[in-house]
């Protein structure tokens, strides 16, 4: 278990040997422990609002069970006080010490979420520590990820089990905590469970030896500060340690660089991860925040570039290629079944005709109630083949659309016997593919134009997109990782006061841009920045 959802789905993905339910985040095993609650999620957020002291209204910001250590978004007036009231909880802070307007905060919070029935995040924890629910699917051995993360709350919770549990493992990096904000507790990787417990990995098992050396001179003096005090023999092996090893036992020397391109113009950047994709190798495009990431997400459309974050699937902006329901790359493939026998191999059925026809605009293509028809034939028949017969009896016009289809397959002017009227390799054209996305997106609703265009420039690419380039903040990724990242160092204006303030503000900072160099296994490149008044100076590292 971990607190991020990154962290959960990097685990997922390694194929471990355990049930995917054991695989998850704290807050998703308390929910199901606690029988699934109520949470206190966006429409309850704006009954709040209309009954709170105005004060106190919030931001409405649909929360997700997966997503609950995000920092909070928005600018409501309650914002504030309620994340002050969540730090409080999570430092397990007794009540009668809050101070201030706090306690009636937290007092009318309560009263609220009791009268519509319903808990908030913190509350899972709570709760599960009040009603002392058993280890999640009574694991004999908890395994505890980005534990650098947790709150003192978190950890009471996790102490609980691990006592009665076989065995409780808590891995983590105390300079990668990216939560203080909400009481984060690294500390407790300092606690001394009895000899030979507690062990500091000496080598990565991720991080190549040039990326390994730039991001420990990137946070040298906090690795010095923080074990001034321990034994000579631990303290050493901190300050060597190792990189990746490589099949042949040898150290992964791994590179790291410098790219002029910035988020402001971003052609630079992302021109080197197309070629990363190109040769099959994932890459990561990594801002500290999200804005700075609009113009290369508008970029990347622009280009057809195939791109995600796996690991923010509620992002549909860093997920255009995948969302709820038949994505639009999902009805560009369809549409290029054609018509023929599907028991052969090729050609639609209803249900893929419908994929892809469901998108299409009624007025002037799809023939009147036609479009019901199809939708109730995919239904009821959904495997049963679809024939040019089928076809010209949905649409309008449906010669540009057969011709294509017939000159793709070297059929100029095939008959309804025809067994398969697209011969599959002319998916790997271009050409066609681009043309037949043409005639696609200039008939698809409205809603779709945006969604069309950038899945047409995609499939134009590739027949069978496969994003390799992943793009999001640094705080996204934490535990994910790919062969390759490209970091814009550039601060928002928050950031940059809290690296002008020093303490704790710019130790912030440094955790932060450490954990987007630690996502690379093979190469790390740091972006120009706009402002250097407004950076991290990260490339001072490399």
């Amino acid at each position: 278990m971990s607190l991020t959802k990154a962290a959960a789905a990097e685990v997922a993905g390694r194929d471990v040997p355990v049930h995917k339910d054991a695989v998850g985040t704290l807050h998703a095993h308390c929910f199901r422990g606690l029988g699934r609650p109520a949470i206190c999620d966006a429409k309850f957020i704006l009954e709040w609002n209309k009954t709170c002291d105005p004060r106190w209204r919030l931001s409405v910001d649909p929360g997700d069970l997966d997503d609950a250590a995000d920092a909070p978004r928005g600018d409501g007036p309650g914002d504030e006080i309620k994340q002050r009231m969540e730090l409080a909880r999570h430092r397990c802070v007794d009540r009668e010490l809050w101070d201030g307007d706090l306690p009636d905060f937290a007092e009318a919070w309560d009263e609220f979420k009791n009268s519509t029935g319903t808990v908030d995040f913190t509350d899972l924890i709570r709760m599960a520590i009040d009603h002392d629910i058993p280890v999640p699917m009574g694991a004999d051995v908890l395994m505890v990820d980005e534990a650098q993360d947790l709150s003192r709350l978190e950890h009471v919770l996790i102490d609980r089990w691990a006592a009665r549990s076989q065995g409780c493992i808590c891995v983590g990096d105390p300079y990668q905590a990216l939560y203080t904000w909400r009481g984060a507790h690294p500390e407790a990787l300092d606690t001394d469970h009895g000899e030979g417990r507690r062990r500091i990995l000496e080598r990565s098992y991720r991080v190549p030896s040039a990326v390994l050396n730039a991001s420990l001179r990137w946070i040298g003096d906090m690795i010095h500060e923080r074990n001034a005090e321990l034994p000579p023999e631990q303290r050493a092996k901190i300050v060597s340690y190792l990189p990746r090893r490589l099949q042949d036992g040898s150290d992964a020397p791994g590179r790291v660089g410098t790219n002029h391109g910035s988020w402001r113009n971003p052609g630079p950047v992302i021109a080197a991860a197309e070629a990363f994709a190109a040769a099959g190798e994932s890459c990561m495009i990594l801002a500290s925040c999200s804005y700075q990431l609009t113009p290369t997400l508008a970029e990347l459309k622009k280009r057809g570039v195939p791109f995600s974050n796996p690991w923010r699937k509620k992002r549909g902006d860093w997920n255009p290629l995948s969302s709820a329901g038949a994505t639009m790359t999902d009805r560009c493939k369809a549409l290029m079944l054609g018509a023929g026998d599907a028991e052969e191999g090729g050609g639609w059925t209803w249900k893929t005709f419908w994929t892809w026809i469901k998108a299409v605009a009624t007025d002037g293509v799809i023939k009147h109630g036609m479009r019901a028809h199809t939708e109730r034939q995919a239904k009821n028949h959904p495997d049963e083949p679809v024939t040019w017969m089928d076809v010209a009896l949905v649409l309008i016009d449906p010669a540009p659309l057969r011709a294509m289809f017939e000159a793709a397959s070297g059929h100029p002017k095939a008959g309804e016997n025809l067994k398969s009227s697209f011969a599959l390799p002319a998916r790997e054209d271009p050409i066609f593919r681009r043309d037949l996305c043409a005639w696609y997106t200039a008939r698809v609703s409205h809603q779709y134009d945006r969604a069309a265009s950038y899945a047409a420039a995609v499939m134009e690419r590739t027949a069978d997109p496969k994003p390799l380039v992943y793009i999001g903040t640094i705080h996204s990724v934490k535990g994910a990782e790919a062969k390759h990242v490209l970091l814009y160092p550039d601060l928002s204006e928050a950031g940059a006061s809290a690296w002008a303030s020093r303490g704790d503000g710019r130790a912030s900072v440094y955790r932060t841009f450490y954990v987007g160099m630690t996502r690379a296994s093979e190469s790390l490149t740091v972006c120009r920045a706009v402002s250097r008044g407004f950076a991290a100076p990260v490339w001072e590292a490399l």
